[in-house]
């Protein structure tokens, strides 16, 4: 979710100010603090943009499209909703004809994508009961994120996808931020372990090489931007951003070897020693996915030698299953395929 703000061009301020005066206004005497809060700020995200259609028109007739496009999204004609205001006492407030609210109001819908339950301008209070700010599909099926394991609700609050981290509360969040933002402040002025140490030595090593040998020791590319991996200092594609979060893609040479490697695990784990001896690795894993791990095309290395293992097979239909690169659902011990798994959760939401 995009963070919003209410700082607005000096060449737009004028206008801005003229238009929040009259929303200010409405809000107080018909609406409430939140309104407010988010009119201003979708008033400053119009007078941004460049050119700012702010500069043209009356300040009652943008008043009014903006509180009508957010009615709209919240539902401010239900009579079950609190705070309640029909269409027409809208643009009367406003001192502008319905014809002209409604039609300023959708200009703004479509100016910025939005639509009923729009998580982007939600009411805050409405948030939790919003389903549209929870949803994700994964694999073709939806999910509600708040259902999801604590991990994957912190990579999406991160990317700043859902509003705050179901599993902590809006205050925790807010708490875990500032912790996070203290800890960091506080490993910036320590010295750095020894292990990083080594990797960042690593990494600098070479950097007056000419630029026109490096390649990515994956993909073989020259042409992209290229980091060195900080478990193995060896070339790679710096294109961590390429990857869009719930995709399950395999797009980004730098997160294939740091999500999908046991010498990227052995790095951050900081075990002792090569990974390909680590006795720790070894143990975390089960085997087939260890020899995955290890053997996989994400690797600069591969182990040599891996154990055998026996194939793994759906539950239900028993299909074998490849853990390394099939789609499959676990429940417990038992893994099931991707056509099984979703017959399976689509049993399990009927039987709720």
């Amino acid at each position: 979710m995009k963070q919003k703000s209410e700082v607005v061009p000096e060449n737009t301020r004028a206008s801005y100010d003229s238009i929040a005066a009259v929303m200010d206004e409405v809000c107080a005497k018909y609406l409430n603090d939140e309104y407010k809060t988010l009119a201003r700020q979708l008033a400053a995200a119009l007078a941004r943009k460049r050119p700012s259609p702010l500069a043209r028109g009356k300040p009652q007739v943008w008043a009014c499209g903006i509180l009508y496009a957010l009615g709209t999204v919240n539902f401010l004609w239900d009579k079950s909703q609190t705070p309640h205001l029909r269409a027409d006492e809208l643009c009367k407030a406003c001192g502008v004809s319905s014809a002209t609210g409604s039609a300023q109001g959708k200009k703004i819908r479509e100016m910025f994508k939005m639509r009923q339950l729009d998580p982007e301008w939600c009411l805050p209070s409405r948030l939790d009961s919003n389903p549209m700010a929870w949803m994700f599909s994964v694999n073709g099926l939806l999910m509600d994120i708040r259902d999801a394991p604590v991990g994957a609700q912190l990579e999406a609050y991160w990317q700043g996808l859902i509003p705050y981290i179901p599993a902590f509360g809006p205050e925790q969040t807010k708490e875990l931020e500032t912790q996070l933002a203290a800890l960091q402040a506080t490993q910036a002025a320590a010295p750095p372990n020894k292990s990083r140490a080594r990797a960042s030595t690593r990494a600098k090593a070479g950097a007056g090489a000419d630029a026109a040998s490096r390649r990515c020791g994956l993909c073989g590319a020259t042409t992209k931007p290229l980091t060195r991996t900080a478990c193995c200092g060896n070339w790679i594609c710096d294109d961590e951003a390429d990857y869009v979060m719930f995709s399950y893609a395999h797009n980004s040479c730098h997160r294939n070897h740091d999500r999908y490697t046991l010498c990227s695990y052995h790095y951050h784990e900081e075990h002792a020693g090569k990974w390909q001896d680590c006795a720790k690795c070894r143990e975390n894993f089960e085997t087939e996915i260890y020899v995955y791990y290890g053997t996989n095309e994400y690797n600069f290395e591969k182990l040599e030698n891996p154990p055998a293992f026996e194939p793994t097979h759906c539950a239900q239909c028993g299909k074998v299953i490849d853990l390394g690169y099939d789609g499959y659902t676990q429940a417990g011990d038992k893994y099931y395929c991707d056509r099984c798994g979703a017959k399976r959760i689509r049993e399990i939401m009927r039987n709720d």
